[in-house]
């Protein structure tokens, strides 16, 4: 086994995870924030300790391609997805597969999990989107209806699933919602509600679920395509991320569409994560630049100085489900943990 390197870079960066040997495209924390879940252009997962930040046992190998998805289950188990057109679910103790989803029968993009954790929901270049149980790991009824085009993105709420496709449909539970240019990104609020979308004509979309129309006229403001949305935990900002011509976040009224205050910033390349704090009081954001950047969300101020260490794009962020800790995915091959409790100011 390829023994991980552990660097120590800086205050901030508590420990930098080295042992993939490809780009990093997705990270996850597990429910306790004890693990971290991380997927490779090779097809590899690993599994680290985020207390000793060490690496956990072997590299899970069985996919063919690129895992461009990941997850753990409350129980502790690794869900994948992978270009290979599979899903794995893997006991993350022993390293050992103990399922495999078949069905898509192209490359599998992006795989959730339900809040109750009793469900995997995946899309697909097949254009379908499935739900599979997670204890039975047995499909659920039918794909949900075929869209025009590949399904590029999912998520869920207590309360649905919504998808974005790459003729520009925003889909929710199966039906369709009119929308006129490809969406980018989508997510959804806490109390499922309603979603939001970014979109390639560079603006912003707020839909109510249950009535499946747009709420209001779009967010206007971008000048470049809207790669990542977010929601406050409260449900009353929206966060949005842009591409390399426009480098901007901006923040939003989530009740009016209204933009809160000027936009932000900072990055000198396409903003490709965005993730909101558990408080809803600070925005982390990834970049192509290499950084990740912290920002006040009620006055817009940026949060003490760029975190710096990453060599190459920064693809993911995501916070512990404390909110103490970032990790972080790159195109450098690594996995970065951060402390944000020292990040002040």
């Amino acid at each position: 086994m390829d023994s991980p390197t552990l660097y120590i870079s800086d205050v901030y960066c508590l420990f930098e995870l080295r042992g993939h040997a490809h780009w990093v495209n997705s990270v996850a924390f597990s429910t306790d924030g004890k693990r971290i879940a991380s997927g490779a252009s090779n097809g590899t997962i690993r599994m680290w300790d985020s207390e000793q930040q060490v690496q956990v046992g072997r590299p899970l190998e069985g996919h063919k391609r690129a895992v461009y998805s990941i997850g753990l289950l409350p129980d502790g188990r690794i869900v994948s997805g992978s270009l290979d057109e599979t899903i794995r679910i893997w006991n993350a103790e022993t390293g050992v597969q103990v399922g495999e989803l078949r069905g898509h029968t192209a490359s599998v993009t992006s795989i959730v999990i339900s809040p109750d954790g009793k469900h995997i929901v995946s899309c697909s270049f097949d254009k379908t989107i499935r739900i599979w149980d997670a204890e039975t790991m047995e499909q659920v009824g039918e794909p949900l209806p075929v869209a025009t085009e590949p399904v590029r993105s999912v998520t869920t709420s207590h309360d649905g699933i919504v998808s974005g496709h790459q003729d520009g449909n925003v889909q929710a539970d199966g039906e369709p919602l009119p929308v006129p240019d490809t969406v980018l990104s989508v997510t959804i609020s806490q109390d499922g509600k309603h979603i939001v979308s970014g979109h390639q004509v560079e603006n912003i979309r707020i839909w109510d679920l249950e009535a499946r129309q747009q709420v209001r006229e779009p967010l206007e403001g971008h000048t470049d395509k809207v790669y990542a949305v977010a929601i406050s935990p409260d449900g009353t900002r929206i966060v949005s991320g842009s591409g390399s011509k426009d480098r901007s976040i901006r923040i939003w009224d989530a009740a009016t569409g209204v933009q809160v205050g000027e936009p932000l910033h900072g990055h000198e390349n396409r903003v490709c994560s965005i993730a909101i704090s558990p408080d809803g009081k600070r925005i982390f954001s990834g970049s192509s630049d290499r950084t990740i950047r912290i920002w006040d969300i009620g006055t817009g101020r940026p949060v003490g100085e760029p975190l710096r260490g990453h060599t190459e794009s920064v693809n993911a962020v995501r916070l512990s489900p404390d909110g103490k800790r970032i990790v972080s995915a790159s195109d450098d091959q690594t996995v970065r943990i951060w402390d944000t409790e020292e990040i002040s100011d």
